[in-house]
């Protein structure tokens, strides 16, 4: 006897054929309905194969008032692209946008001009998550992603900017000399200097 499974534990459907049987309940009584009915419901024409899909049989089902859907599959599984714009009769063109399994957002374009279709799919990245890099050398750098607006790099020191390091306080009667064997600035006392005693 078959056990009841939860449905997320039935194996999923990889595409809809219009003899497949949804369950739903009709006022008070359960009862079954093939795809073709629930596609009918919306008042939608669904082209299961948008590269089989002449242009005149879009265009008449968008003179005929239906709801226009191109039904493909893609890498993470089946898409469903609506009609966003009819440029003619021979001339259709279709688009949607949906995020992937890495959270990158993926634009899919379609379209059909006098029978020849052309699909085209562009990558959004994801945004970085990871901490913003602190400065250093000049690169164009290779990441994909994006950044936020709200990120933040680490606050540089001075000597990140080229800052000269504070020196030591000079005792009474001693001047600060640069020293460039110790790229910094020392203390030194000055005997004279044009004649006058320091």
């Amino acid at each position: 006897m078959p056990q009841d499974k939860q449905i997320s534990e039935l194996t999923a459907a990889t595409a809809l054929a219009d003899s497949d049987l949804f369950v739903l309940q009709q006022s008070t009584e359960a009862k079954k309905a093939p795809w073709s009915l629930i596609k009918e419901a919306v008042n939608g024409v669904f082209f299961a194969e948008i590269l089989d899909t002449e242009s005149s049989a879009i265009e008449a089902a968008y003179q005929a008032g239906k709801t226009i859907f191109c039904y493909g599959t893609s890498t993470d599984g089946n898409i469903v692209l609506p009609m966003t714009i009819r440029i003619s009769a021979t001339d259709h063109r279709f688009g949607a946008a949906y995020r992937n399994a890495s959270n990158e957002i993926v634009v899919i374009t379609a379209k059909c001009t006098s029978d020849t279709w052309s699909v085209n799919s562009r990558v959004v990245p994801a945004a970085y998550t990871s901490t913003p890099a602190a400065l250093g050398t000049a690169s164009a750098g290779s990441s994909t992603s994006f950044a936020k607006g709200d990120h933040v790099h680490a606050m540089p020191t001075a000597a990140n900017v080229g800052a000269i390091p504070t020196p030591s306080s000079p005792s009474d009667g001693q001047f600060l000399v640069y020293s460039s064997s110790q790229s910094a600035w020392v203390a030194q006392t000055v005997p004279t200097a044009n004649g006058v005693s320091f």
